[in-house]
């Protein structure tokens, strides 16, 4: 990495500073996987102690309704909205950690709340195209709707336990190192600056046009001045149709 400043002393420091920082966002980055893997080892004990419940509340449920509630309910569209669910989850946590680093206008952000947008419609979609109806009784309902949760938390942990395998995978992956080869140290001569340089190029070409301009009009003022020349500039004229030249 270059800086350049008047004082050499403080380009050193600042080329420097940079290497730092970048090491310093790096790690930062390194933390935020580290802390995707501990959300959903979280989610995973969590679901799993809910899981518990629910399935002693549906066997419990179950027995005192007399009914085999697993014949009456569609488990795949349970199971996909579940899915949705935990897709849903695990995208508002990658908007969170990237809100960090990045402006709600950063087209990353953009493009991932385009995406949490979709995933949340498709789940309503799924959800009020799910619709049944109600069991007559009330310990019906109940067995149900225990039914429906218990499957919920069966393939929320399935989709949290994926989420985990990928989080680990992206935490193990080595992430780029740099490497610094030489220290920046203040330079010996002074470097001319950007604008100097262009200063002296805009210079340059303005006097070799100039220069042009000025031959130019000083070759049209010599063949005015003499019959001959008058003669070869209206050829001139006549072959190109050029009416300037007078």
């Amino acid at each position: 990495m270059a800086a350049q400043d008047q004082d050499p002393a403080f380009a050193a420091q600042l080329a420097n500073e940079q290497v730092a920082q970048l090491n310093v966002l790096l790690s930062r980055l390194a933390v935020t996987e580290a802390q995707q893997r501990q959300y959903y080892e979280q989610q995973i004990a969590k679901t799993q102690k809910t899981l518990a419940e629910v399935e002693v509340r549906f066997k419990e449920a179950q027995q005192k309704s007399g009914i085999r509630v697993t014949s009456m309910l569609a488990e795949s569209g349970i199971r996909a909205g579940a899915d949705l669910r935990a897709q849903i989850m695990a995208k508002e946590l990658q908007m969170q950690m990237l809100g960090r680093f990045a402006t709600p206008q950063n087209s990353e952000m953009l493009r991932m709340a385009g995406e949490l947008s979709a995933l949340r419609t498709q789940l309503k979609k799924l959800e009020e195209g799910t619709g049944q109806s109600s069991p007559a009784t009330p310990l019906q309902q109940e067995a149900t709707q225990a039914f429906r949760d218990l499957k919920n938390q069966e393939a929320m942990l399935d989709a949290f336990v994926r989420q985990l395998e990928v989080a680990k995978i992206d935490e193990a992956k080595e992430g780029p190192a740099v490497q610094v080869l030489d220290v920046a140290i203040p330079p010996r001569s002074a470097c001319p600056a950007p604008t100097q340089k262009m200063v002296i190029a805009y210079a340059l070409v303005g006097l070799a046009t100039g220069l042009v301009l000025a031959v130019l009009k000083a070759l049209l003022r010599h063949l005015r001045g003499t019959p001959g020349g008058r003669e070869r500039l209206g050829q001139f004229k006549q072959a190109w149709g050029f009416g300037l030249l007078r």
